[in-house]
């Protein structure tokens, strides 16, 4: 068996070099291969809650002399939703 040595060329005959090439196929396939379709998949029905903001009302008094207490008030900015899944099971 030859050595390697620092420095020296190595050269290859086409007769000691195999040629494979690398194929990579990824071919999804569908739930339903069929026109019935018996096995629709799954998936977790997935819902965003509502995106709330709040307010702070500060203690005031009005024209009358009346004290209205501090409180809250919330509403929804933007309602919830159905998140649809990536992909079916």
């Amino acid at each position: 068996m030859p050595r390697l040595v620092a420095g020296a060329q190595v050269t290859t005959t086409p007769s000691s070099v195999a040629y494979r090439p690398v194929v990579s196929v990824v071919t999804p396939t569908p739930s339903c291969q069929s026109v019935r379709c018996d096995n629709p998949g799954s998936v977790h029905p997935q819902r965003s809650q509502d995106q709330i903001a709040t307010v702070w009302i500060a203690p005031w008094v009005d024209s009358d002399n009346a004290f209205h207490q501090p409180g809250r008030v919330s509403f929804v900015v933007s309602p919830a939703d159905w998140v649809l899944p990536a992909r079916v099971n």
